[in-house]
């Protein structure tokens, strides 16, 4: 298991946080995002997993990485 600071650390770029959080999964499917996970929103052909934010929080996403910082900010995601 790793946490959000650490994997961020990995990661590199810009950070926001609200605290450290314990990573389960990494998933970049807003359908597989349990409790715990890392979401990666990746730019798509079709689609932009940025369009999948919300349901990726709502499913209970920890930490969000993507390309460039979303408009909004939630609490308790890093």
């Amino acid at each position: 298991m790793i946490t959000s600071f650490a994997l961020s650390a990995l990661l590199g770029g810009e950070f926001i946080s609200s605290g450290d959080a314990k990573i389960t999964s990494l998933e970049f499917d807003s359908r597989h995002v349990t409790a715990g996970s890392c979401f990666f929103a990746f730019p798509g052909i079709h689609t932009s997993g940025e369009n999948y934010i919300e349901d990726a929080v709502k499913s209970g996403a920890v930490m969000i990485v993507t390309s460039h910082r979303p408009q909004v900010i939630h609490d308790g995601v890093s």
